[in-house]
């Protein structure tokens, strides 16, 4: 008997890894990590349908790293990547800090992100971030604030970010509202 819904089946993996489009359900989703692609099937190959290449990298040089108090260093070398999408009013927005340094123990970490005005409402996602060179993991909140047009970093509800010397990490995945 032929299914009247279709179910949604996510794997993830390496590109080794990765099983045969044929030997899963039609519609499986595969996030590739070794590629940071997904993929679906189609029941016969794998259709890749998020590109990494449609994301615009920014540089380390054009962003703004700044504290709610104290400050947040953020060497060159501490930001693995920092890329984002534009379609149409939504923007979404990902990246990867280690290594960098907290002073004073401030409330939210601030980003200011060239080329991206947020408009709407405040938008909200999730982190996982360290304060000690990713040993001890944990996750907060990311957000998009319209009234500042920051991309902040709040660590768990009502908690602060500790004062650490190259040892804060932040990676984060978060959709939010732009103006077009």
């Amino acid at each position: 008997m032929a299914r009247t819904k279709p179910r949604l089946i996510l794997q993830r993996g390496t590109t080794a890894a990765k099983p045969a489009a044929t030997t899963v359900d039609i519609g499986t989703l595969y996030w590739d990590t070794t590629l940071a692609v997904w993929s679906r099937s189609n029941g016969t190959t794998w259709d890749t349908i998020i590109d990494d290449g449609d994301w615009t990298s920014v540089a380390h040089g054009s962003l703004t790293f700044t504290a709610q108090s104290g400050s947040w260093t953020v060497d060159s070398g501490d930001l693995a990547y920092f890329k984002f999408k534009k379609e149409g009013a939504k923007v979404s927005l990902k990246g990867a800090i280690t290594g960098s340094s907290v002073s004073a123990t401030p409330t939210e970490l601030r980003v200011t992100v060239p080329g991206i005005t947020f408009a709407g409402n405040d938008s909200f996602g999730f982190t996982v971030y360290t304060g000690d060179g990713f040993t001890t993991q944990d996750t907060g909140q990311s957000i998009c604030r319209v009234s500042s047009g920051l991309l902040v970093f709040k660590p768990r509800t009502g908690g602060t970010w500790g004062t650490t010397t190259n040892q804060t990490g932040v990676i984060w995945n978060l959709v939010g509202e732009c103006a077009v």
